[in-house]
C-alpha cells in the first residue's frame, strides 16, 4: 500500500508540474506594418508603328527604403495584338528568350525588382545603379561587370525614371499588403486601346487602406493625346465628371475588404456597355454612376496578387 501511495503522489506532482510549466496561449500579435508609404507612376505612349505602350512602377516604402516593387508593361496594337496580357503575363510568349542570353523579358524585369528590393534601396541608391549606353535604342543597360548586369541585359531607363517619379509621388499609409491590377480592352473599329489600372494597399485583414484608379483611352496614332482620364479632367468637363464618379468609388471602398470592394451591388443598364453600374438608391449609387466593370476586374486581379 505504501508503494501505491508513493506512486500516486509522484503522478500528482508530475501533473501539477506539467500544468505549471505549460504556457497559456495568448492573443495573436497583430502583424507588423510593412509599408508606411506607397507611390506609383505610369508612362503611356504611342510608338511609331501605332503600338500603345503603358508602363508602370508601384513601390512600397518603409524608412524611405523600397520594401516592395512591381514593374510591368502593356504593349497593344489593334492591328497586331489582341492578347490583352501584360508583358509579364505573356512570359515566354513575349519572345525575348529566343533572342537574349539573359532570358525572357519577365525574367529580367523580375531580376531588376528582386535586386532593388533585396538591397532595400533608397531613391539615391536607385539613381546610382550603374548603366551604360549599348546603342542608340538602349541607352541605360545595367553595367556588364555588376551583379545586376549578370542577370539583366535590357534597357532599364524607363523603369528607373518611373521609380524616381513614384518616390516623388508617395502617400502615407499603414499597410501590410500592396498590389496592382489591370484591365485592357481593344477596339479595332475605333483603333483604340483602353487600359485601366488599380493600385491598392490593405492592412493585415485585407481591408483597403489605399486605392488609386485611372484609365488611359488612347488612339493608336502618332501625336495623339496619351494622358489619363484623371490628367484630362483638369481641362475637360466630361472627363472631370467621370473622374469625380470614379473617385466616389475609391472613397467608398476604403475600409472594405477586397471581396466587398469588387462585389458591390450593380445593375446592367441594358445598353451593352454599362453592365456594372452601382445600384440606384445605394450609398455607392448616390456618389457613383459610371460602369465599374473594368475596375471590378482589376480589383479581382489585384486581390489575387496581394
Amino acid at each position: 500500500m505504501k508503494k501505491y501511495k508513493i506512486l500516486l503522489m509522484a503522478i500528482v506532482i508530475a501533473v501539477l508540474s506539467s500544468a505549471c510549466t505549460t504556457k497559456t496561449k495568448g492573443k495573436a500579435e497583430i502583424p507588423e506594418i510593412k509599408y508606411t508609404e506607397i507611390g506609383h507612376a505610369v508612362k503611356n505612349e504611342v510608338l511609331d508603328d501605332g503600338t500603345v505602350r503603358t508602363t508602370y512602377a508601384l513601390i512600397g516604402l518603409k524608412n524611405d527604403k523600397i520594401n516592395y516593387l512591381c514593374l510591368d508593361q502593356m504593349e497593344q496594337n489593334p492591328k497586331k495584338d489582341r492578347h490583352l496580357f501584360t508583358n509579364k503575363e505573356l512570359e515566354s510568349a513575349y519572345g525575348l528568350s529566343y533572342k537574349s542570353e539573359f532570358g525572357e523579358w519577365s525574367t529580367q524585369v523580375n531580376a531588376l525588382q528582386n535586386y532593388i528590393v533585396g538591397k532595400q534601396m533608397s531613391l539615391e541608391d536607385v539613381k546610382n545603379i550603374k548603366t551604360y549606353k549599348k546603342d542608340n535604342e538602349n541607352t541605360m543597360v545595367p553595367d556588364v561587370d555588376s551583379d545586376l548586369g549578370a542577370a539583366v541585359g535590357i534597357d532599364i531607363k524607363i523603369f528607373l525614371q518611373l521609380i524616381e517619379e513614384a518616390f516623388n509621388n508617395v502617400t502615407p499609409i499603414e499597410a501590410t499588403r500592396i498590389a496592382v491590377g489591370e484591365n485592357v480592352r481593344i477596339s479595332v473599329e475605333e483603333n483604340q486601346v483602353d487600359t485601366s489600372i488599380v493600385f491598392v494597399a490593405t492592412d493585415y485583414r485585407y481591408k483597403i487602406c489605399y486605392s488609386y484608379m485611372d484609365r488611359y483611352s488612347t488612339k493608336c496614332l502618332s501625336g495623339t493625346d496619351t494622358r489619363s482620364m484623371k490628367e484630362k479632367s483638369h481641362d475637360d468637363v466630361e472627363a472631370k465628371e467621370w473622374v469625380n464618379n470614379l473617385k466616389g468609388y475609391e472613397e467608398y471602398i476604403n475600409g472594405l475588404n477586397m471581396l466587398e470592394a469588387y462585389e458591390v451591388e450593380t445593375y446592367d443598364k441594358g445598353d451593352g456597355i454599362n453592365t456594372n453600374v452601382p445600384k440606384i438608391n445605394t450609398d455607392l449609387g448616390k456618389i457613383c454612376d459610371i460602369d465599374l466593370s473594368e475596375y471590378i476586374i482589376a480589383l479581382k486581379e489585384a486581390a489575387g496578387r496581394l
